[in-house]
């Protein structure tokens, strides 16, 4: 049985670095001369919790940040109580909101800061899916899938660690042979997953950004294509002309060729976001809306 059947059968002047845009960005619309109320709402927001429980990913590898910014993302969906740090700025912006926190006890050993979360809340995960970080587009997929069924994308030898650890049996799905090469993968995206990703955000990215957590909390298209190849290019228009994206609709992050992809995206009425280094979002975005005037 092929993995996507098996999959079918179970189911820079761009980085965000202020303490206070964190807070900003998700509930407001900033707008030169005008107030920003009718932007109120256009962004999934996470339910708020009393207290944040922090874990410190600062020397994980990349691939252990990937699941436990995935993990966080899934977490943050039912209250927005899990906060994971990989930079400075990370722990100055939570310190700046002024939320209740507490610094999860570390574990010893490579990888403390997926552990450390998993530790916690492993009784979340049912599902793991398996993709090949030399196939990044199964990357991808098994975001998307994970958002959708209470999974997380893990490597081969990062579900073997975690499952050996934690004794975790629950249910493991390979996306590894889904698709030959990036357009065909998201053809079958668009299929298999698109009908359950949200209509108010989509997401464009490379790997290892931090983004990534809001993306599985909102459930939203999650793609990285090479605007500049003509078959990647056109993979990426199918994706933007999806039914049901339109005024409202945001493209988040940042496409391989900058700025440029708003000029296939906003034609369609998808409003282009820079925020690729946003950093944790699923837990900002509890935040209550506000407005502001200049």
């Amino acid at each position: 049985m092929s993995a996507a059947s098996r999959f079918r059968a179970h189911a820079g002047s761009r980085r965000i670095v202020s303490p206070l845009l964190p807070a900003l960005l998700l509930g407001t619309l900033v707008l030169t001369g005008h107030t920003a109320g009718a932007a109120s709402g256009l962004f999934p927001k996470m339910p708020p919790a009393n207290t944040v429980y922090v874990a410190d990913a600062t020397s994980d590898g990349s691939d252990a940040r990937r699941t436990a910014w995935a993990l966080e993302g899934l977490i943050n969906r039912t209250r927005a109580e899990s906060y994971v740090m990989t930079r400075p700025e990370d722990l100055e912006q939570l310190n700046a909101g002024g939320e209740p926190s507490v610094r999860l006890p570390s574990r010893s050993g490579v990888n403390l800061g997926l552990r450390t979360l998993f530790s916690r809340y492993s009784g979340q995960v049912e599902r793991m899916f398996v993709y090949d970080p030399d196939k990044d587009w199964t990357f991808y997929l098994a975001l998307m899938a994970s958002a959708q069924n209470k999974g997380i994308p893990v490597t081969q030898r990062i579900h073997d660690a975690l499952a050996s650890e934690f004794g975790w049996r629950g249910q493991v799905l390979d996306m590894r042979g889904v698709g030959k090469n990036r357009a065909d993968g998201y053809d079958w995206a668009l299929e298999h997953l698109m009908p359950n990703c949200t209509r108010k955000v989509l997401f464009v990215f490379d790997l290892n950004k931090p983004l990534e957590d809001y993306a599985v909390a909102s459930k939203g298209f999650v793609f990285w294509l090479d605007f500049k190849k003509e078959d990647e290019l056109a993979e990426a228009k199918k994706i933007l002309a999806t039914n049901g994206y339109t005024v409202g609709t945001s493209l988040m992050g940042y496409a391989n060729i900058g700025d440029d992809a708003n000029r296939f995206a906003n034609p369609l009425g998808i409003g282009y976001v820079v925020s690729d280094n946003y950093a944790n979002g699923s837990f900002w975005s509890s935040f209550p809306d506000k407005t502001y005037k200049p």
